[in-house]
């Protein structure tokens, strides 16, 4: 990322503002290892406020939120507004899931196969 340089170019550009979207950590949400998932999102929002912050007249970044749950979606989105002062957000969908009853009988091939959740009307949250 060069905000810098963008922030320098922005009229050469001919815009006045511009959201910046996290086109690298597309697929840091979707990680299955909760631990690394949460990790890795919230390392991303610390660094891309801190390179973004000294443009923010006119530049804003989003923040990336994990959506496997609503507590971990809350819980890093509170963080990513309150204490990093974001204001735009890319909510991840299509999330990985077991099938349960694959899970159920056969454990083995259970790693395999997943379904993904669309985080909408038939999402088990």
């Amino acid at each position: 990322m060069m905000p810098r340089l963008l922030y320098e170019r922005l009229d050469d550009l001919g815009l006045d503002f511009c959201v910046v979207y996290p086109t690298a950590g597309l697929g840091y949400y979707r990680l299955p290892p909760d631990k690394l998932r949460r990790a890795l999102c919230r390392a991303y929002n610390v660094f891309t406020m801190d390179q973004f912050r000294p443009y923010g007249d006119r530049i804003i970044p989003a923040a990336i939120i994990p959506m496997y749950t609503p507590e971990e979606a809350l819980e890093e989105l509170e963080f990513a507004s309150r204490q990093l002062g974001f204001k735009v957000v890319m909510m991840g969908s299509l999330i990985r899931r077991p099938i349960p009853a694959l899970v159920e009988e056969h454990p083995e091939a259970a790693k395999f196969v997943e379904w993904y959740d669309p985080v909408a009307i038939d999402s088990e949250h």
